[in-house]
């Protein structure tokens, strides 16, 4: 997360999780990661990557995982670049939390 910073595309946080895949001693990525921005992070199996992360507010929604050659844990992850979510992104956020602490 130190690497990414807003102006980036999701293509280049994607190309950052699996460089730190590979150099953890995976061969590749799990499945096609899904790196997502606003809307983007809503859509099931988005995979285009393309969006440019413009606003300092954005959230960036991610779902990568290295292949099993290495010890992994799916990663769901909110990434926020102001480091405060608004009053609408915390209330999504802890929905989505509660769901996934639920099923896991």
């Amino acid at each position: 997360m130190k690497a990414l910073e807003p102006g980036m595309a999701e293509y280049d946080v994607e190309a950052i999780v699996e460089y730190v895949f590979k150099s953890k001693g995976s061969e590749e990525a799990g499945y096609p990661s899904i790196v997502g921005r606003r809307g983007n992070s809503c859509i099931l199996h988005y995979e285009t990557n393309r969006k440019k992360l413009v606003a300092k507010d954005d959230i960036l929604v991610s779902d990568v995982g290295p292949s099993t050659t290495v010890t992994a844990r799916m990663l769901r992850a909110p990434i926020l670049f102001s480091g405060k979510f608004s009053g609408e992104q915390k209330t999504i956020y802890n929905i989505v939390l509660e769901a996934q602490q639920t099923a896991e």
